[in-house]
């Protein structure tokens, strides 16, 4: 159910149909956006969009009508995408087993711990509130401390 944070806005999600976007558009639909599901995968971005009860087809407004624009840029998060990755490292000889880099790339975190989808939708669902209506144009990290070495 909505809770209104987000009443009125309109948001664009890319890649919407799995992984860190779909968790955008479910947070962001709940909190009373209405959300255009965008993804590459027809079907599955249909499905999304019905289990949020929004239309992939809308009219959006430009930005003198107050339209924000911000990227979001997070650090290592476990998904599907995640768990391809670790085949190749397993087959290219870079690990020996599985999660064994997700485990690596985890040790540089301060938080101690990857991202699950829905540590990212949180901060999407800010800069698409209210709250972010004087923030466009920027880029907001997301990775729980990643320190790259």
């Amino acid at each position: 159910m909505a809770n209104g944070r987000l009443q009125g806005k309109y948001c664009v999600v890319t890649g919407a149909a799995r992984g860190i976007s779909k968790a955008f558009a479910v947070r962001l639909a709940s909190e009373g956006a209405r959300v255009a599901v965008v993804d590459l995968d027809i079907n599955d971005a249909q499905h999304v969009a019905e289990k949020i009860n929004t239309s992939a087809a809308r009219r959006w407004p430009f930005a003198q009508h107050g339209v924000t624009v911000n990227a979001i840029c997070p650090g290592i998060v476990r998904t599907d995408l995640w768990d391809g990755l670790d085949e190749g490292f397993i087959e290219f000889g870079i690990a020996d087993r599985p999660s064994q880099g997700m485990e690596q790339f985890a040790e540089r975190i301060l938080l101690d711990r990857t991202a699950a989808p829905e540590d990212i939708a949180g901060p999407a669902a800010f800069l698409a509130s209210g709250d972010s209506d004087y923030i466009t144009g920027q880029s907001l990290v997301v990775d729980g401390g990643m320190v790259m070495q």
